[in-house]
């Protein structure tokens, strides 16, 4: 049995209860009339006699059945009142053990669940062991991350360095040479001095000086300046000029000219510049001159401009 029909139980048994105590009041009331008839009819017996026999019988057979059914009223209320309260009583006892059933399952529940929250907190703090271990992994791999890309970085500058070395070393020992668009872009600028001459020369074992004095006489006539062809015609066994020489007449023609080899072709140029060191040489098929001395060639004045490409010059050489 629930506890609501156990509620429905107990107030129909209070309410039988209730409807007892007023059939108890009933009969009370029933036997205290017969004691009044008994009383009466005891007054009217010795203080008013009066010789009315059917009265007077009649009067004591009410008191009596009255005083009767008053007592027999109350026993039946009394039986059934001890019937009702206990029911009352085993109603309540039955809600007294649901409700310690109830308490007793809310008790486990609880116990239940305190042990479902002291298994959460030991798996939360598992959980947080296991955070601060993958934690600490991390931070491991993001340590050993960093050191690769450090070392990687050093690499990549290492290699960068190497290139640029290489590149460098590349510059040192490749020859020199003037694309096609540097020469055209010479020849547009030194256009205008159309109708000058102009004498190229190199030494006569220097393939790399014969090949930029080639590319120097191509620029010249594309630019309708006449050219006296004198590669490899120089032989020299003391010192030697280094990058391209310009020697002149001073003016506006050998400065664009060696502006234009220097600021387009990217070429070392030098105008009217000292003479190297020599030692004995020959010139063309039948000159020869000799000596280890300075020679300090004075600046022609009149004459075609004379371009004399020497050997390639090299970092840190001194020039002289």
């Amino acid at each position: 049995m629930d506890v609501s029909t156990l509620k429905s139980t107990i107030e129909a048994l209070e309410s039988h209860s209730d409807s007892l105590e007023s059939w108890l009041f009933f009969w009370l009331a029933c036997g205290f009339l017969g004691l009044v008839v008994q009383a009466f009819e005891e007054f009217n017996e010795h203080l008013l006699p009066m010789d009315h026999g059917k009265w007077k019988l009649g009067l004591k057979l009410l008191g009596f059945v009255m005083i009767f059914i008053g007592v027999v009223g109350q026993l039946g209320i009394q039986v059934k009142t001890g019937r009702v309260n206990t029911d009352l009583r085993n109603a309540n006892k039955a809600v007294i053990g649901l409700l310690e059933k109830e308490t007793e399952s809310i008790r486990r529940d609880t116990l239940g669940l305190s042990l479902q929250l002291e298994t959460a907190r030991t798996d939360a703090a598992d959980a947080n062991a296991l955070a601060r271990k993958y934690e600490a992994r991390i931070a491991e791999a993001n340590a050993r991350a960093a050191e690769a890309e450090k070392s990687a970085a050093q690499a990549r500058l290492m290699a960068e360095s190497e290139q640029h070395e290489r590149v460098k070393l590349e510059a040192l020992v490749a020859p020199r040479s003037l694309s096609l668009d540097q020469q055209r872009l010479i020849a547009n600028a030194i256009r205008k001095f159309s109708g000058h001459a102009v004498t190229v020369a190199s030494y006569g074992q220097d393939g790399e000086g014969a090949a930029l004095a080639t590319q120097i006489i191509s620029v010249l006539v594309s630019a309708g300046i006449a050219v006296r062809d004198d590669r490899a015609s120089i032989m020299r066994t003391g010192g030697f000029e280094y990058g391209v020489h310009l020697r002149g007449p001073a003016g506006e023609f050998i400065l664009s000219l060696g502006n234009a080899l220097s600021e387009i072709g990217k070429i070392q140029v030098f105008v009217n510049a000292p003479v190297s060191h020599r030692g004995s040489g020959m010139s063309g098929s039948a000159s020869i001159s000799g000596g280890g001395s300075v020679v300090n060639v004075p600046v022609p004045t009149t004459g075609p401009v004379s371009i004399m490409v020497g050997i390639k010059p090299l970092p840190g050489l001194i020039i002289r």
